[in-house]
């Protein structure tokens, strides 16, 4: 990306390419960080800055990291822990984790 842009519109071009379809996008930021609905787009516009706290309560939420959005490379590739499998049940919900994940890495562009 361009330089010129910032971590913070790095970040909300990020998130509004996620899918929201359950909630609009400006009531879930005001949610997540406990401010108006205004405050939400004067940051969204880049017009306020975010906090750190708040800059890490949307990365984490997102799973956005935080050093790519500063370095930029987009080449980085991010993996959760998922708890043993201890029963039939757990096994099945690890299959869907995984297929979840493959399905992620696949929906990204490729370079």
């Amino acid at each position: 990306m361009d330089d010129s842009i910032s971590i913070q519109q790095k970040l909300f071009k990020n998130l509004k390419n996620l899918d929201h379809s359950q909630v609009s996008f400006v009531h879930l930021v005001s949610e997540l960080l406990g401010i108006s609905y205004d405050s939400a787009y004067r940051r969204i516009r880049d017009e306020k800055s975010l906090s750190i706290n708040e800059l890490v309560i949307l990365a984490t939420h997102f799973h956005v990291s935080i050093d790519d959005l500063v370095h930029g490379s987009g080449r980085s590739l991010y993996f959760q822990q998922f708890p043993i499998v201890q029963t039939e049940d757990s096994f099945y919900g690890w299959l869907e984790f995984i297929l979840d994940e493959l399905s992620y890495f696949k929906s990204k562009k490729r370079m």
